[in-house]
């Protein structure tokens, strides 16, 4: 009996690589991924030999919540899974006083305030293996909250970082890119008046800049030129929002007029115009879109995923807006449900998360309850 249990013992921890690889994918969070390599010698040497996914594959964004006090005084702050209710605290000493601007890849964008503007700081995190870049300092103009960053399309770290500093009568960008030393400044005016802006996606070496009636500049770092979309503000009088899918697409995302309807565009091969998705477009694909904090949006696809669209914004309780929450907003059958956050939130990009980052100094493991609740 002994020796039967022995040969059962070793035909499991024989298993091929590829098989164990293909259990991993199955796994739902960073328990399952840590306990695997666990088993046996063979199993950890499958595990942290687990080839990662491509940056921008499936991968759902977490909330990340502060409170107003924490905010002023601790290092700490939450990352939730809204899916699974899975949560890690962090604790970096970059989040002291910091706003997290654009997020993408596994990389955070962090504005850390001061009480003199110019010697604020601008840096880049990656909470996964706590790299950090320190960007130049930004200098008397840094007072805007709208920046983005592009990646590398080989390994997804971040090449350049652009915030906009448009007014009224212009567009303008400062842009600086990682191994630089300063910022240099990017502007373009015609005489008329100009949209406030409402998201900035930076894609290779171009710049796409939505304004807040639909209006789309495009800037090309590589040639300086400037392109426009325009767009009829009255075919769509909500809100909108831009994002680059996981195939670096430019996709839009505009509010209805009644706000319980949405339709979907992507930017067509030349980038003269936008061509509405179809119903079988939005097959296995969720969209991830924030109505204070615009620019923090995302849109994922997946085999087998969900149709969904998530809308964090802010309840009004008591004829007062100071409650986050996510509605959930089911495009197949049309009903709506929501999650409340506990603290102040916005949506991150993560990236693909195999293991606890070394700055976790807290973890509540994934949850099978259910704490959506329907809308009436």
């Amino acid at each position: 009996m002994k020796k039967i249990k022995e040969e059962d013992e070793e035909k499991w921890s024989q298993l091929p690589t590829l098989l164990l690889w293909m259990i991993k994918d199955q796994l739902t969070n960073l328990v399952h991924h840590f306990r695997l390599g666990l088993v046996c010698k063979n199993w950890k040497a499958a595990n942290e030999s687990y080839p990662m996914k491509h940056p921008q594959e499936c991968v759902v964004p977490w909330l990340m919540q502060r409170s107003v006090l924490s905010f002023h005084i601790s290092t700490e702050c939450d990352f939730v899974n809204v899916f699974t209710k899975e949560k890690l605290i962090l604790d970096r000493p970059e989040f002291l006083k910091a706003d997290c601007l654009y997020s993408k890849q596994g990389w955070l964008l962090l504005r850390q305030k001061c009480m003199i503007p110019s010697q604020s700081s601008v840096v880049l995190l990656n909470p996964h293996s706590n790299a950090k870049i320190t960007m130049p300092k930004p200098g008397e103009w840094f007072r805007r909250y709208i920046a983005s960053f592009s990646s590398s399309p080989d390994h997804g770290n971040p090449e350049c970082v652009v915030f906009d500093v448009s007014s009224t009568t212009s567009k303008a960008f400062y842009i600086a890119f990682v191994d630089g030393e300063k910022w240099t400044k990017h502007s373009y005016e015609d005489g008329r008046r100009m949209d406030s802006t409402a998201c900035l996606v930076v894609r290779g070496h171009k710049v796409y800049c939505l304004g807040d009636s639909g209006g789309l500049f495009i800037f090309d770092m590589a040639t300086l030129l400037w392109g426009e979309v325009t767009w009829n503000p009255e075919d769509c009088r909500g809100k909108s929002w831009i994002m680059e899918s996981e195939k670096g697409e430019i996709m839009k995302v505009e509010r209805g007029r009644n706000w319980n309807t949405f339709r979907f565009f992507k930017m067509n091969n030349g980038e003269t115009g936008w061509d509405e998705l179809s119903n079988s477009d939005l097959d296995n694909r969720s969209w991830f879109i924030g109505d204070v904090h615009r620019n923090h949006q995302l849109t994922v696809k997946e085999t087998g995923g969900m149709k969904k669209l998530y809308l964090l914004t802010i309840e009004c309780v008591r004829r007062k807006y100071n409650k986050d929450i996510v509605y959930i907003y089911d495009l197949k059958d049309g009903t709506k449900k929501s999650y409340k956050p506990d603290k102040d939130a916005l949506w991150v990009d993560l990236g693909a998360i195999f293991k606890v980052p070394p700055s976790c100094v807290g973890y509540t493991p994934p949850t099978l309850s259910d704490e959506h609740k329907q809308i009436d």
